[in-house]
């Protein structure tokens, strides 16, 4: 009797799964999609047992989904609580009026340290009994190295492919400002944020009666000049806001903190430059990040590609050796999808964020990243917690969708031209786990044709017994 009822479950379960591969593969066949460079696959995640699998081995760009490596790689091997710190050193302890004589701040590649920070850490300064900087303010840079990662072509001087470095202040970047003027014709209001000498401004707004602003950055030894052109509507209740990346980083933060320290009465009576720290300096002040898995966190909701290189040449010094660089966290990675079986034919990466026309990895890879990433006590939470939710926030907050998907899905997203993932995980309607992966390349369709195809490939495996 038991051995007539496996012969008919087992029948069941193969043409259900059979059922599954053929509407997806139907769906793959539709006009968003090149179904000869679409992948798609889905796996449970307790068993590894696969429910679809359309061209599983096609190793395709996977775009800013390329990120579920680093953080995948960087939560196991560094662990969530893990903390990036900047120092502050000096050549000897504060005299009795205040005087020191060379300040030097050293940074491991934190990504978030903000202006608001470099004030705190200056007030410490101040408790320590600093006063005045008799000699100079030293950046020390060499955690990693001065090599830009390799990245895709364009977009140059956007704040989506700022620089790396080791001493980061606001994701190297500055914010402009641009508001209209009180009246038709009259120039606009623009300004930049945080302010600072190593930016120059050239005011070339008018106020009309549309938008069209264009930022040019000309650099110039120790500053930048920023030409902001064009116009802006009147009657703007709120200022147009346009990050932008700056070209040299290490000025760009010794800027700021020079400025900082002003602010909070320390003077600096020599100059601003970059060197290393030496073996006899006095630690008088140090910051801590915040924890790595809200790095990461904030990191895959939003799809930011600073953080992603900032954690690469990181976590390559930490693994292989200072300096840090693109190519050490690189073969960091592979080490990781190595452990997991996941050959170099498999994957290719090039960086930490997909900004890539070079990267590649099947989606058979990417879902047993995803599936050993949420078997693992230690990473799970904070990789399921570090993706977007489908109508709730990060990239997928105004996704459309029919209401069966919203608060469930939790994916990473990923797009450049002609290229669109969705990766992450959702419950099928039997209640297990399933880790997923759609990679698109050869696309012709926009973005919101794609979306819907893709959650409509997400909805049928949500469904699914």
């Amino acid at each position: 009797m038991l051995l007539g009822i496996c012969l008919v479950l087992l029948p069941y379960e193969a043409t259900a799964e059979n059922t599954l591969q053929a509407t997806i593969s139907r769906l793959v066949h539709q006009p968003a999609f090149d179904p000869a460079r679409t992948a798609v696959v889905a796996m449970r995640v307790d068993d590894g047992h696969e429910l679809v699998a359309i061209n599983p081995n096609l190793a395709l760009n996977p775009a800013s989904c390329a990120k579920i490596v680093t953080a995948a790689a960087a939560l196991t091997l560094l662990g969530p609580d893990y903390r990036f710190t900047t120092h502050f050193f000096s050549d000897r302890r504060p005299d009795a009026a205040g005087n020191i004589g060379t300040l030097f701040i050293q940074g491991d590649g934190d990504p978030f340290l903000v202006s608001e920070q470099l004030w705190r850490m200056t007030r410490r300064l101040l408790h320590e009994g600093v006063q005045r900087i008799e000699g100079d303010l030293v950046i020390d840079n060499s955690f990693f190295d001065n090599v830009p990662y390799t990245t895709k072509q364009g977009d140059e001087g956007r704040a989506f492919t700022a620089k790396t470095s080791a001493v980061a202040i606001n994701f190297n970047s500055a914010q402009v400002l641009v508001s209209p003027g009180a009246n038709v014709g009259e120039s606009a209001r623009v300004s930049i944020e945080p302010a600072t000498e190593y930016i120059r401004l050239i005011n070339r707004v008018k106020t009309t009666k549309k938008e069209n602003i264009v930022i040019q950055r000309q650099p110039s030894g120790d500053h930048e000049t920023w030409t902001v052109s064009g116009t802006v509507p009147a009657g703007l209740k709120e200022p147009l806001s346009f990050y932008r990346s700056v070209e040299n980083p290490v000025t760009y933060a010794g800027a700021i903190a020079r400025e900082v320290l002003q602010q909070n009465g320390i003077l600096l009576t020599g100059r601003v430059r970059e060197g290393g720290v030496p073996s006899s300096a006095i630690l008088l002040a140090k910051e801590p990040s915040k924890p790595l898995a809200l790095i990461v966190r904030d990191m895959n909701k939003f799809s930011n590609n600073f953080v992603a290189e900032q954690i690469t040449k990181h976590i390559g010094a930490a693994k292989k050796g200072t300096p840090g660089s693109t190519a050490k966290g690189v073969a960091v990675y592979h080490d990781y999808l190595n452990s997991l079986g996941i050959s170099k034919q498999e994957a290719h990466i090039e960086n930490g964020s997909g900004l890539s026309e070079a990267s590649r990895i099947s989606a058979r890879a990417l879902v047993r990243v995803l599936a050993a990433s949420y078997r693992n006590f230690t990473t799970e939470a904070d990789m399921v917690a570090s993706f977007s939710i489908l109508g709730v926030d990060g990239t997928m907050k105004r996704w459309s969708e029919d209401g069966l998907l919203r608060g469930k899905l939790r994916a990473k997203t990923g797009s450049l031209d002609g290229v669109a993932s969705l990766a992450g995980y959702i419950p099928t309607a039997s209640g297990d786990m399933t880790a997923f992966a759609i990679l698109g390349n050869g696309l012709h369709r926009g973005g919101a044709d794609v979306h819907d195809g893709q959650l409509k490939i997400v909805s049928t495996i949500a469904e699914s017994r």
